[in-house]
């Protein structure tokens, strides 16, 4: 049996892509995923759907589950991203103009900025 990137002569294709195994499967949304980035451990996902919720997921099994959360931002979600220094913060920008720093500790949003521009920028924080 020939992998995904062998050409019939037996070569390898670099332009085929690779298969990738599956090691994880997180469910729950709703409504198809918009964004997903990993913290900057790589132990955190956060992933954004459509539905307007944002979904963390605790990938490193030493991490309690209990970090897991939902988020529901009842309304679109432009930007998703971790901040840079700890796996503590995740900023969310949605389509309302608002940028929201949720605490994955604390479980709740300590920092809540409404702009008036139709793109809100995580660098306003």
């Amino acid at each position: 049996m020939k992998s995904a990137n062998t050409t019939a002569d037996g070569t390898n294709n670099p332009a085929t892509p690779k298969w990738v195994e599956v090691k994880e499967t997180f469910l729950g949304h709703t409504g198809p995923i918009s964004r997903c980035c990993f913290s900057a451990s790589g132990n955190n996902i956060a992933s954004a759907s459509l539905d307007g919720t944002v979904m963390i997921w605790t990938y490193d099994t030493s991490t309690p589950v209990s970090r897991n959360a939902t988020i529901y931002c009842s309304t679109e979600i432009l930007s998703l991203d971790w901040e840079c220094k700890s796996d503590r913060l995740l900023l969310i920008g949605t389509s309302d103009g608002c940028i929201k720093a949720w605490n994955v500790d604390a479980k709740r949003v300590v920092c809540d900025l409404n702009t008036t521009e139709a793109f809100p920028r995580s660098l306003q924080i």
